[in-house]
């Protein structure tokens, strides 16, 4: 991962309290902390538990 960013939601347009972001320097990067046995950990016994819901984007930059 090459950054990250974190944020606090706040326009009244938007219903989502909390952003992040992450970047990657290429998709091998990406698939490579998407599978870490970390990363599936967290998914697994954090974020199915405790996130209600969430939006998922994924951009590839041109």
């Amino acid at each position: 991962m090459e950054r990250r960013f974190f944020f606090n939601q706040v326009s009244i347009k938007n219903d989502y309290d909390y952003g992040f972001s992450m970047v990657f320097n290429d998709k091998q990067a990406y698939d490579t902390c998407n599978n870490h046995p970390d990363h599936v950990a967290f998914v697994e016994h954090r974020w199915k538990k405790e996130v209600a819901r969430f939006l998922e984007i994924d951009f590839i930059s041109h």
